[in-house]
């Protein structure tokens, strides 16, 4: 008998706000439960499908190769996407995922969202920011949505047990939406309590499931993307082949930001105090809810400021020096993207030519760089040989070669 895990859902009011549960049995037999709290100042309703139990629960299955059923409403549409999703993450990670069949009491059809209006994942970092940014002042043309609150999740980056943590970067974020006009709605979850599974792997899945619970009181939700289109690496959870898959005409997730680099985002936040005194984009080492100033990602972020020509931004500190440039290790090709941006932002580093020059030693002593260049010379050697077997080979011997072709 295959294996299969069933899954029920559950929407409840609760002192301050809601709270919804998916309530699962594994394939062991074992009882779950995966608990999702709201609070602030923009709350969902019961979503009219269980669309986002079967999208967080998705991963998980997929990795024990357990058949998903879940009990109650699943979009029919979303089903189908669902399918095509999986398609590609086994194709990528065979020796993550499996393959498995979703079933559901009832398959309904998707109705076209009534508007624009939409909710924002945000985390406070450059990339929500400037989705937020870039929703409300008009730089996205006809995609542009009635965003009506940013949605910040504890229990993702900062563990459950740290709400000193969570307090202060809740805090951060709420400034910045606060300048734009829109309120500050929390998420807690215990989504991570589905081990074993890659983080930088999974998390679209879980951040989806997310989103899909407003969508019984807007018509859509909107993600930062993580990459620029030029800068994608396939396998990484965010992509630009997937995520429309997590969502469905009826209820669509967009991805807001993929036609700017990083540093092109930094940018447009020039002159812009409240956010560049509270953007927070450390995680690795969030002391107190601040930017540590010192991991990659802060330095790497302090490099985009420089390369947008705005260079100390209050939030992140001091600007590196070249020591801190030249211990920073590269350890995969998406974040050698990242500062191969920095170098072709084609920036003023007026006064810190010193960096752009370290920068510039991380990037080529890379060992994806050093690939990506011999990569790159292989054809041009391979037509340097053609081209010698060509001259010593066949023009010197044209009539041995007609006869041996026929002509």
């Amino acid at each position: 008998m295959a294996k299969e895990i069933i899954c029920q859902t559950a929407f409840d009011e609760t002192s301050n706000g809601v709270r919804s549960t998916i309530k699962f049995r594994g394939h062991t037999g074992e009882h779950f439960a995966l608990f999702y709290e709201f609070s602030g100042g923009f709350l969902p309703s019961a979503p009219p499908t269980n669309d986002f139990a079967v999208i967080a629960l998705l991963p998980h299955a997929m990795k024990v190769g357990a058949d998903l059923r879940c009990e109650g409403r699943v979009s029919r549409e979303q089903l189908a996407r669902i399918e095509e999703a999986q398609d590609a993450w086994v194709m990528w990670r065979p020796d993550l995922f499996r393959k498995i069949s979703i079933f559901a009491d009832e398959e309904v059809d998707s109705v076209p969202p009534a508007n624009r209006d939409a909710v924002l994942a945000y985390s406070g970092g450059l990339d929500a920011t400037f989705a937020l940014h870039a929703h409300c002042k008009g730089l996205l043309g006809r995609r542009q949505n009635n965003l009506r609150a940013g949605v910040m999740v504890h229990g993702f980056d900062v563990p459950l047990d740290r709400p000193d943590i969570f307090g202060k970067s809740s805090e951060l974020g709420a400034k910045i939406l606060e300048s734009y006009g829109l309120p500050l709605t929390i998420v807690r979850t215990n989504w991570r309590d589905l081990r074993d599974m890659p983080w930088y792997t999974v998390y679209i899945f879980a951040l989806s499931s997310v989103m899909h619970q407003f969508s019984g009181v807007v018509s859509r939700a909107v993600i930062a993307a993580d990459e620029a289109y030029d800068g994608e690496y396939l396998g990484c959870g965010s992509n630009s082949i997937t995520n429309p898959l997590m969502s469905h005409f009826g209820f669509p997730i967009e991805f807001a930001g993929s036609g700017y680099t990083r540093t092109s985002k930094a940018k447009v936040f020039s002159g812009n105090p409240v956010v560049l005194s509270n953007l927070r984009v450390c995680f690795q080492s969030p002391i107190d809810g601040h930017n540590c100033g010192r991991c990659e990602k802060c330095i790497r972020t302090k490099l985009n400021f420089i390369a947008a020509g705005i260079g100390r931004v209050p939030c992140l500190g001091n600007l590196p020096n070249r020591s801190e440039i030249d211990g920073v290790t590269i350890d995969n090709p998406a974040v050698l993207n990242l500062y191969r941006d920095i170098l072709d932002s084609g920036g003023d580093w007026a006064g810190h030519e010193e960096l752009r020059d370290a920068v510039r030693r991380i990037v080529f002593s890379s060992k994806w760089e050093r690939s990506r260049r011999r990569l790159a010379e292989t054809p041009a050697k391979l037509s340097r040989r053609l081209t010698r077997i060509y001259r010593k080979h066949i023009l010197r011997k044209p009539d041995l070669w007609r006869n041996w072709i026929g002509g």
